[in-house]
């Protein structure tokens, strides 16, 4: 399968704590109007264009100008896996972060991404800043 949406969309997905429109158009236009975004520190799913909109806007409020720097990445057929890492600064405590995690999804028929899990544990910010994150 191309890769080419999946690669619009973690272009995006990679600055999407930057509270600019245009990282979560990266993401709109490599996701399919149907996917469900979802976060395993989440009650609820994040549903269409306008939940990954959502989804953006609820990042770079809680991590201002966080990078997901992708570590690893592995797409076969209609699956994708990345292994991540979350860099920033909490600028109250003047103290970096680095968070790890995975995300794992799925593509459309047109390849883009129609699904996203992320799977991370907000108790290593709260380790490295020293309080929690939400």
């Amino acid at each position: 399968m191309n890769a080419k949406w999946l690669d619009h969309y973690l272009g995006g997905w990679s600055r999407h704590c930057d509270g600019q429109d245009a990282s979560a158009s990266a993401m709109v236009e490599g996701a399919s109007p149907g996917i469900v975004y979802g976060d395993i520190n989440l009650a609820d799913a994040f549903e269409g264009h306008e939940g990954v909109r959502q989804m953006c806007a609820l990042a770079s409020g809680l991590l201002p100008g966080a990078l997901m720097v992708v570590k690893e990445r592995i797409v076969a057929d209609d699956a994708w896996v990345v292994r991540w890492e979350l860099q920033g600064r909490a600028a109250e405590q003047d103290r970096t972060y680095a968070i790890h995690g995975t995300s794992w999804g799925s593509l459309d028929a047109d390849g883009k991404v129609l699904s996203q899990t992320d799977y991370w544990n907000p108790g290593h910010y709260e380790v490295q800043v020293g309080k929690p994150l939400f």
